[in-house]
């Protein structure tokens, strides 16, 4: 068998549950690579918590709500600090 190297990887997702399509994906993609060995840095303005085994967890802040546009761009900001 090959020698493969052990990969660090973000995931950056608004919500870390298992209540959309996106989210969902997002979850079970997570905990495949994890299973794989490699480490996952998880930026997440909501995260279930009882899904985070295993995870490095970041914690993006919750600011006020506006508009959608204006959360999405807050949350992007937010994330890449």
């Amino acid at each position: 068998m090959p020698n493969i190297q052990k990969l660090k990887i973000a995931f950056v997702i608004k919500n870390f549950l298992v209540t959309g399509g996106a989210e969902k994906y997002a979850v079970e993609t997570a905990r495949r690579i994890l299973e794989k060995g490699h480490d996952i840095d998880l930026y997440a303005k909501y995260i279930d918590d009882s899904l985070i085994s295993g995870f490095q967890v970041f914690r993006i802040p919750k600011a006020m709500e506006f508009s959608s546009v204006l959360s999405l761009y807050r949350f992007s900001q937010n994330a890449s600090q």
